[in-house]
């Protein structure tokens, strides 16, 4: 009689001991961050621009957006008002469009990752090259990396594939790769 009341006795001590450990093991974790309303962000960045036309050379590059996190949080999908301007032997001005994706990868409570594919459509024009004032159209496909940062308001994003289509009298293309920040408000 003894040894039939014994496995249900540390059966039921078993039990016992998960009903009482388990609310305290869910203590010790922190809570999940709660999303912040910050649907707009600001930044720019800095960068190189190669042109694979052979008519003009390697330029500096610097990106300014602004725009809005569609589901109001800095992550998720975008669509930003985009300024780029090449600088070297010639002046380039591209303005337009960017839309993307901000998919977060990981998150912790005081960062988080996150990898950008984007696609930029712009208007643009060209002042002082080789082959003479142009304007033109251009198509960017881009994918980036970013850290968010102080509680996903400061981004730190790397985009070191950017695909240049330009689009006019010819077509050809490039590849461009910028280093910056913005900030979510």
């Amino acid at each position: 009689m003894v040894e039939t009341r014994l496995p249900r006795l540390t059966a039921a001590l078993f039990a016992l001991t998960l009903a009482i450990a388990a609310p305290a093991a869910a203590q010790d974790e922190p809570p999940p961050p709660v999303d912040v309303a910050r649907p707009f962000f600001a930044g720019g960045g800095i960068g190189v621009g190669v042109r694979l036309d052979g008519f003009v050379p390697a330029a500096f590059r610097i990106v300014e957006e602004v725009g809005l996190h569609l589901d109001g949080v800095p992550v998720g999908p975008f669509v930003a008002l985009a300024l780029a301007q090449d600088v070297s032997s010639y002046f380039s001005m591209q303005i337009g469009v960017r839309v993307g994706w901000d998919l977060e990868l990981l998150r912790r409570p005081d960062f988080s990752i996150v990898v950008s594919p984007a696609l930029a459509v712009a208007f643009a024009f060209d002042v002082g090259t080789p082959t003479g004032d142009w304007a033109y159209y251009l198509v960017q496909p881009a994918l980036g990396v970013g850290v968010l940062l102080l509680d996903r308001v400061l981004a730190i994003w790397l985009r070191p594939i950017g695909v240049d289509v330009y689009i006019g009298e010819q077509i050809h293309g490039g590849w461009v790769s910028t280093l910056g920040a913005s900030v979510a408000f």
